[in-house]
Formats: structure tokens, C-alpha cells, sequence
């Protein structure tokens, strides 16, 4: 085998999808159109909520101020990511939307 920065290793045991990223600070859950965000310790925050399709094109963007739990209503289907960026965390939770 030739070791040079011409070539790679890839390793096929192990990564078979992204893992949610749930954070201390709070969660995500996804029911049928609406975007629920549990952040008690960050409410009264601003944090700014995307969602992005499952081939990375944002679909929903908005800014908001978290509440202890925050409902967003969204007009999508399918499987998108939920990213929410606050000052102290960053939460990200993969979402079915009927």
C-alpha cells in the first residue's frame, strides 16, 4: 500500500446516517406541521430556527425568542433537519412532516 496525500482510507463500518444532536439545554419534537422546542433554561432567548431539506436546502428560517416551550407551525412534508442556534447551544433534530 502507498502512503502519499494522493491517497485516502475509507472506512465502511460505522457511519450509516446522522445522529441527533440533543442538547442539555432542551429538545426537539415534530408533530405532523408544527416544530416544538423545549429550551426552559434559554427561554427568553433569541435563537434562530432552520429547517433544511434532505438535500440541504433551507426550506424555513426564522428568528425567534425562546419561550419555555416554543411551537412553530410549518407548511412542509417529508423528512427535513430542524436546527435551532442559541447563544449558549445548538440543537439539531432530524423531523417527519405529514
Amino acid at each position: 500500500m502507498v502512503n502519499s496525500a494522493d491517497h485516502f482510507l475509507l472506512h465502511f463500518n460505522g457511519a450509516t446516517g446522522v445522529d441527533d444532536l440533543q442538547s442539555a439545554n432542551g429538545n426537539i419534537r415534530v408533530n405532523d406541521h408544527t416544530v416544538n422546542i423545549a429550551a426552559p433554561a434559554s427561554a427568553g432567548e433569541n435563537a434562530l430556527v432552520e429547517i433544511f431539506s434532505m438535500s440541504g436546502q433551507r426550506a424555513y428560517s426564522q428568528q425567534i425568542t425562546l419561550g419555555k416551550l416554543t411551537q412553530i407551525q410549518v407548511n412542509l412534508s417529508g423528512i427535513y433537519i430542524i436546527r435551532v442556534t442559541f447563544s449558549k447551544d445548538v440543537m439539531v433534530k432530524k423531523g417527519f412532516f405529514r
